[in-house]
């Protein structure tokens, strides 16, 4: 009897958790004030530099998935990125790696790129960050998730 109470109550989580509703999934390349302040927030970008969207993608659900890219008048980690947060000595040389992102806007790293893969304990959560470094600032695609 208590198996078949096991199962059934398994099934009802399954079932119920498939049904509900986690926000609606987003993806510009004209991305929206608050969506801005959100990836600064969470991805831990520096507030003193000017930031230029040119994508935004979330994909909502238990697991949030945001990708943002943007140009900026930065040009080192260290300005990009808050320093308290994200050790920008952890850049390296690297590839960029397009991740689960298949917008148009999202491609286009080509060349050298400093890469960096940033890991939180409980909440988990990913940053992953690809800077291509340019005359005047840089181009930056940024992964960021929660598991």
């Amino acid at each position: 009897m208590n198996r078949r109470f096991a199962l059934f109550l398994c099934a009802s989580v399954i079932a119920l958790s498939s049904c509900l509703e986690f926000g609606e999934d987003v993806s510009t390349t004209s991305p929206s004030p608050a969506q801005v302040d959100r990836c600064r927030r969470v991805m831990y970008l520096s507030s003193g530099q000017d930031i230029t969207p040119l994508g935004f993608q979330l994909q909502d659900s238990l697991d949030d998935l945001i990708h943002f890219k943007f140009r900026t008048d930065a040009s080192a980690p260290a300005e990009i990125f808050d320093p308290s947060m994200v050790d920008p000595a952890a850049f390296g040389a690297g590839s960029f790696d397009p991740a689960a992102c298949t917008a148009d806007w999202w491609i286009g790293a080509e060349g050298e790129l400093l890469v960096l893969d940033h890991l939180e304990p409980a909440p988990a959560r990913v940053l992953s960050a690809w800077v291509r470094q340019e005359a005047e600032g840089a181009t930056v695609w940024v992964q960021w998730m929660t598991l």
